[in-house]
């Protein structure tokens, strides 16, 4: 259950760097994005619940005494 926490965390890391380079390349596109982001209630909602994930991933590996 660690290492696969772990993983999580890597490629949410993975995930936020090529958001980083989407937004450096292509501004346009990522805005566009972010305008639909809460624009209706499932995608506010799911856009929480794919951001619980890594957080349940770093509380399980930094939870570990």
């Amino acid at each position: 259950m660690i290492t696969a926490a772990k993983w999580i965390i890597i490629l949410f890391g993975i995930f936020l760097i090529c958001c980083g380079f989407l937004m450096l390349l292509n501004p346009e596109k990522a805005r566009s994005i972010l305008r639909k982001a809460g624009s209706t209630n499932f995608i506010n909602y799911a856009e929480i619940t794919i951001r619980m994930i890594p957080a349940a991933g770093m509380i399980i590996v930094f939870g570990v005494h």
